[in-house]
């Protein structure tokens, strides 16, 4: 599903603003598989699994909502390389909070 004529806001730049409008919903209404990070410095992403699809949701700093549609294992092999980036930033940034 394609927006034809897409508004402008955050969810602009979404190929369906209706797709990446529903997923955005579902996690605000606590539907997110998993979540991490924070707008202000890794940006928040939440994993969202459909019957057919995984979606992940990226907020940034600015409110600018983006939703990356992918198969399950797709999805989940994404999901992994976001959480090993978010561990990465956090090492980085707080080194006295490792073992």
């Amino acid at each position: 599903m394609r927006t034809i004529t897409p508004d402008l806001g955050k969810f602009e730049g979404n190929r369906s603003q209706m797709i990446a409008r529903a997923v955005h919903n579902t996690v605000g209404n606590g539907g997110a598989s998993c979540e991490l990070g924070d707008v202000q410095d890794f940006g928040y992403y939440a994993l969202v699994t459909g019957k057919r699809y995984t979606y992940i949701l990226e907020e940034n700093d600015q409110g600018f909502v983006h939703v990356a549609i992918f198969s399950h294992s797709e999805g989940l092999e994404k999901w992994e390389q976001i959480e090993q980036a978010y561990e990465t930033l956090w090492a980085e940034t707080n080194p006295e909070d490792m073992p």
